[in-house]
């Protein structure tokens, strides 16, 4: 006999194995294709990786043999996206292929500018090789530049770097990968710093960095600075445009950094973010140079506690040729050759952070002259020398004074203009007090620049 309670069970379970067989199903199927798929790399490997979409007929030696150096075995990539079945990828998922195994051409900067003290060390190139502009330098090159010396360099991108004096900045990684044709720029700065002027990145894996040891740097099309402080230690970053992805190494924090605004991560991992000071006016910013020593006169800017001014042979500051942080307004810097030249100054706040900077562009016309006066046995005699590249005549000018350093009246005893030579004898002076000064006029293209001497005294005797 049969129990009619036991039945009923029967028939209920298999109601509800019945009823439940197509989700079962379902989840087994989820779980084989889970099992034959890549699994998900986490963020970290995600950030080392370029993502690949697998494509009908694909197989991972396949992909291999395409995208991975040979050296690479396929199994470090299936290992790397936890693969158990190398044989069943599913078409549309993601297979991420580690850079350091991606197969590449190598890239090279090209040497745009150069002055000064520059040392390369450049384990692809010629060893001990003098560096000149056009030249090319290789991933792994280490570049220092000393005291008042400066480097530009161009990218294959378009992307351009200027490094400033006292920098050690290494090229650690300069490629182009065969997928996607992806650029990967990686630049390390253990002193001094770099203005870089980033072009735009193409597509979503390539990649720029600058690295300091306390910051790193993710550029996607930008113009700004990062330099290591060398008296606070700090790391410092400065957006003019765009903006950057900056990593605290120390606390592992990423900090969005627009355009307008600097960062100073110290030493400590402390992190300063700030506004950029405004840009610094220059009231003789256009004004031709003509004395010695180069002088500028900025406008101070509240919150700035000391100034940068450069000095460059062109607007884009590729060629850089002058640098200098001062707390002083009244700036003068050595002497140059006649030219046009830009200038660019900034302000620095309180915790070291270069703010925004305004360019001139100005002509450099040396025209100062030093004379002097003295008495022989057929008068007074005036003798000068010029400063200076250019032909110019001169005007001599004498007047009476009272005693004073300035003359009477605009009108002068003597005025001798148009004169070459470097001399003039004066024979018939009265007694009295004098005061005279000497310009030097210098035509060019098309204009008139005449630059004078302080009046000098002079005092005549009776005889």
């Amino acid at each position: 006999m049969y129990n009619i309670e036991h039945i009923k069970s029967a028939q209920t379970a298999k109601t509800v194995f019945t009823s439940y067989r197509p989700a079962l199903f379902i989840i087994l199927s989820m779980l084989i294709l889970a099992m034959m798929q890549p699994a998900q790399a986490n963020t970290h490997l995600k950030k080392n990786a370029i993502p690949y979409i697998i494509q009908s007929g694909d197989t991972l030696l396949e992909i291999k043999n395409k995208y991975i150096r040979p050296e690479i075995s396929y199994r470090l990539i299936q290992k790397y996206n936890g693969i158990s079945n190398n044989k069943h990828l599913q078409i549309g998922s993601t297979l991420y292929l580690p850079r350091q195994y991606l197969r590449f051409e190598r890239s090279r900067a090209e040497i745009l500018s150069l002055r000064g003290d520059i040392l390369i060390a450049d384990n692809v190139g010629e060893q001990g090789k003098r560096y000149k502009v056009g030249d090319v330098i290789n991933e792994g090159a280490i570049i220092n530049t000393g005291r008042s010396s400066f480097m530009s360099l161009a990218l294959e991108d378009g992307s351009q770097i200027s490094l400033p004096s006292n920098s050690n900045v290494t090229l650690k990684r300069m490629r182009r990968y065969v997928i996607e044709r992806a650029i990967d720029y990686d630049f390390d700065i253990m002193r001094g710093g770099s203005r870089t002027k980033v072009s735009p990145l193409r597509g979503s894996n390539d990649r720029f960095r600058i690295r300091t040891p306390k910051a790193i740097s993710a550029v996607r099309g930008t113009e700004f600075q990062m330099r290591v402080d060398g008296d606070t230690e700090n790391a410092i970053a400065e957006v003019v445009e765009g903006s950057l992805a900056v990593s605290n190494t120390i606390t592992n924090g990423q900090i969005p950094l627009p355009a307008g605004n600097g960062l100073a991560v110290t030493k400590t991992g402390g992190e300063i973010k700030e506004k950029l000071l405004p840009a610094p006016e220059v009231a003789n910013g256009t004004s031709v140079q003509k004395n010695d020593l180069l002088s500028f006169q900025i406008t101070p800017v509240a919150g700035a506690k000391k100034y940068r001014i450069s000095l460059a042979n062109d607007q884009s500051f590729l060629e850089q040729i002058e640098d200098k942080i001062t707390q002083d307004t009244n700036v003068t810097l050595p002497s140059i050759n006649n030219g046009r030249y830009s200038v660019r100054v900034s302000a620095l706040s309180e915790n070291g952070i270069e703010g925004l900077y305004n360019t001139y562009s100005f002509k450099r016309l040396q025209n100062s002259v030093t004379a002097q006066g003295a008495k022989n046995d057929d008068g007074f005699s005036f003798k000068w020398s010029a400063n200076g590249q250019s032909n110019r005549n001169y005007h001599f000018q004498l007047f009476s004074s009272s005693g004073s350093n300035k003359p009477d009246s605009n009108i002068a005893i003597v005025d001798e203009s148009g004169l070459t030579a470097n001399n003039i004898l004066l024979s018939d002076i009265g007694a009295g007090d004098y005061v005279w000064r000497l310009g030097t006029t210098i035509f060019d293209e098309g204009e008139v620049h005449t630059n004078w001497t302080d009046y000098q005294t002079l005092k005549v005797g009776s005889e």
